[in-house]
């Protein structure tokens, strides 16, 4: 019974919220395609440098990740405004996990990662 009650109440909201909907004439619109990707845009920069704190670890393996999700990070910060209008140009609406597909594949062939990493600890500009 505990259980039913919160899914009637639920069920119970949304149905006059719609009937209200119809009645005003308001739509319940779907959110501007153009602020939801800055959302997770944003949300990837934000994750991504927060695993700076790793960058000085004693594994190699952390660090060459948060190294690589700080920069996919800066690449976000300088190239947003273009990442958002490729975004928006894909056809159809996409999901977080398409998002990060493409937000990776623009930065991967823009940057190559690894390739960057080696280099920095080869000119021991790393802690190793």
């Amino acid at each position: 019974m505990k259980k039913i009650v919160p899914i009637i109440v639920i069920t119970t909201v949304l149905a006059v919220a719609v009937c209200v909907s119809q009645v005003t004439g308001d739509s319940l619109e779907a959110p501007d395609l153009a602020v939801v990707y800055a959302a997770w845009i944003d949300d990837t920069i934000k994750k991504g440098m927060s695993k700076a704190k790793f960058l000085d670890s004693k594994s190699p393996n952390i660090r060459r990740e948060a190294f690589r999700s700080c920069l996919k990070a800066m690449y976000l910060k300088a190239h947003k405004d273009e990442m958002l209008t490729y975004l928006l140009n894909t056809n159809g609406v996409i999901n977080p996990d398409r998002v990060q597909y493409h937000i990776n594949k623009n930065f991967y062939k823009a940057y190559q990662p690894d390739k960057i990493y080696d280099l920095f600890e080869a000119n021991h500009l790393l802690k190793s």
